[in-house]
């Protein structure tokens, strides 16, 4: 079976394979196809098979885990892109999506897959080209990519061993085949955004409405509730008005009450202020002094003015005393 026979087997029985799973188990005794990450180029042996060959040719592929610091192994889709040319330039295209895409068990630096022919990609003898195409996808939509230049070391002939003549008469066809695959995969990227960007635009209306609405509904909110607050204000602002009125008329009753009561003790005290000068002249125009009887206890005493002062006195004053004038 070989190295690489070993290997395949190996994986096989790693998925849970045996002889007994499976009747017709395909495995590459040939050698790696080996594609470089920098020029992108898929190198290996020529091949070759049999027009209308089915599921017996397995071609295997291996490339450096991280391409530009990015993980291969964590790639969602592996496609093999594929046309089959006849020595009619007659054309058959299609893809092979990759199932068995995991890191090498005895380099964990390095990812393998491998290719089962159909019998789509041997319709007709000629050349055979592919290249492979890596996606990480996520809700379909397209994160990464990354694609290989195209081979074609595959020829499908009846014996014939032209393979070069095949692939300069057949090179604008793989153009044309090349710029037909990325246009295609450009288109369905360009639908997803514009589709996107539909979808933005809307939100962003949906958005803008909403928001307009809900600006609507405060700007009303906050005039409801300026006009409640000016209405109340206006409503305490006379209550305090008319507060201030009432206690401004209060005050001349008050004051002229307060004054009335102010005049009637100033009267008063005019009053007594006049009874001791009636007294202070009665005692003045006394020659000695002023003799008073205490009605209660009979004590008699004596007045007379010294100095301007009233002197009062319980003992008798001689007759000739003069009163300091």
């Amino acid at each position: 079976m070989g190295e690489y026979g070993a290997v395949a087997t190996a994986i096989l029985e790693q998925d849970g394979y045996s002889d007994n799973d499976v009747a017709h188990t395909i495995v590459d005794s040939d050698g790696y196809f080996v594609i470089d990450p920098k020029t992108r180029k898929i190198t290996g042996e020529s091949k070759k098979i049999t027009q209308f060959d089915h599921e017996s040719e397995c071609i295997s592929f291996k490339l450096p885990r991280y391409v530009e610091g990015h993980d291969m192994s964590s790639c969602t889709n592996v496609e093999v892109h594929y046309i089959n040319i006849s020595t009619t330039r007659q054309e058959n295209a299609g893809i092979y999506d990759v199932t068995d895409l995991a890191v090498m068990a005895d380099d964990e630096n390095t990812v393998q897959f491998t290719w089962l022919i159909s019998e789509n990609a041997t319709q007709y003898d000629g050349l055979l080209s592919f290249l492979i195409m890596f996606k990480c996808e996520r809700n379909g939509e397209v994160e990464y990519r990354w694609s290989t230049g195209i081979n074609s070391d595959i020829i499908v002939d009846k014996g014939m061993n032209n393979g070069s003549v095949i692939v300069a008469e057949y090179s604008d066809i793989l153009v044309q085949w090349e710029q037909r695959l990325f246009s295609a995969e450009d288109s369905a990227i360009n639908n997803i955004e514009t589709k996107a960007e539909e979808m933005m635009s809307n939100v962003t209306q949906h958005c803008e409405k909403t928001y307009n609405t809900f600006n609507t509904n405060v700007n009303k909110k906050m005039s409801a509730m300026t006009e409640h607050a000016t209405s109340t204000y206006s409503e305490f602002s006379q209550q305090v008005e008319d507060k201030a009125r009432e206690v401004l008329a209060s005050i001349p009753e008050d004051y002229s009450e307060l004054s009335s009561e102010v005049s009637e003790l100033k009267s008063n005290n005019q009053d007594i202020l006049t009874r001791v000068s009636t007294l202070e002249q009665a005692v003045t125009d006394k020659v000695n002094y002023l003799e008073l009887v205490d009605s209660e206890t009979s004590q008699i005493y004596h007045l007379k003015i010294v100095n301007g002062k009233l002197i009062i006195t319980d003992q008798t004053l001689p007759e000739e005393e003069v009163v300091p004038s």
